[in-house]
């Protein structure tokens, strides 16, 4: 269930008079503006607003053709790689969703331009109306379009996601282990333990990497650095012990 949301001064409730689209419109409209890759006040309280207002029901189960295609994460206080930035470099890519209902898969594709890409591949099933069971099953890295390494996770690594809106151009959920295993153990992680805030990635659209930040090539090499002695250890990062995404 909700808590209703406390307003900061930044975002002003609409009226009661206003139609639910109109107060979706301007919930929508703050968390689109906003600037930052992680959420603040005005962002989670919009947040809030929106899904409350949520056009679509059952979405995990009758509706979750809704939550078909691709999805672009903007505003998410995930730990690394799932909100786009990768490990603990002040460098961010992006992160784009996959969802296909059909096949009951899902992909999460982590993108710096040409230099490197690292995928996840899970699957997924209703926990009830509302919530996905996701089990994450492994995670490929390519650098300048190669291959490198695939890894899997360890049997039973799984996740919970709650999705708490949905229309035609923009998702939210909110993700954690909620008792699942973490690394072999159950985890205390809350089922709504972290936020992700999307929009819909039509066809067409440019799908280049947000590459940014200071020193941007030096930042690069140690970014390469990073997934080598990333690969050499186990399964046992963010990936699978903190990351409610999974990548």
């Amino acid at each position: 269930m909700l808590i209703p949301p406390s307003f900061p001064l930044s975002f002003t409730p609409p009226p009661p008079s206003m139609s639910v689209s109109a107060q979706a419109s301007a919930a929508k409209a703050i968390l689109l503006r906003h600037p930052s890759r992680s959420p603040d006040a005005s962002t989670s309280s919009a947040s809030l607003a929106l899904e409350a207002l949520n056009p679509t029901p059952r979405p995990a189960t009758c509706n979750i053709s809704a939550s078909e295609g691709q999805w672009l994460v903007k505003i998410s206080d995930a730990p690394p790689p799932s909100n786009g930035r990768l490990g603990p470099l002040p460098l961010y890519g992006r992160a784009v969703q996959t969802l296909d209902a059909g096949s009951g898969t899902y992909s999460n594709l982590l993108t710096f331009g040409p230099f490197l890409r690292a995928e996840l591949f899970a699957s997924f099933e209703a926990v009830d109306d509302d919530r996905l069971k996701v089990t994450f099953e492994r995670i490929e890295f390519e650098v300048f379009g190669q291959k490198v390494a695939e890894k899997r996770f360890p049997e039973g690594t799984t996740r919970i996601w709650c999705l708490t809106y949905v229309d035609e151009t923009v998702r939210v959920v909110r993700a954690g282990a909620a008792g699942g295993l973490v690394n072999g153990e159950r985890s205390e992680m809350k089922e709504d333990e972290y936020y992700f805030f999307m929009t819909k990635v039509e066809e067409g659209v440019d799908k280049e990497s947000e590459v940014g930040g200071e020193n941007e090539e030096q930042v690069l090499v140690g970014s390469a650095d990073y997934y080598k002695g990333f690969l050499e250890q186990p399964l046992r990062t963010d990936l699978t012990e903190r990351d409610p995404m999974g990548g």
